[in-house]
């Protein structure tokens, strides 16, 4: 889907039941699993949009 509309893919979220199990109960996986590797490929992609909208910011004041 990504390359069909010429965009960047961010990462893959690898299944885990107890990122289901976690959202069911209210609860933030990224708390209750940080041990999960779907957590660190949320995470990476949280820094990529991070690092992405820095960079933006950046180059926007330079234009200014």
């Amino acid at each position: 889907m990504c390359a069909d509309l010429d965009l960047r893919l961010l990462g893959k979220v690898p299944l885990d039941p107890r990122i289901a199990r976690s959202c069911d109960e209210g609860k933030s996986f990224l708390a209750e699993v940080p041990d999960s590797p779907a957590t660190r490929v949320y995470q990476s992609i949280v820094q990529s949009i991070q690092d992405y909208c820095s960079k933006r910011a950046t180059e926007e004041q330079s234009d200014t």
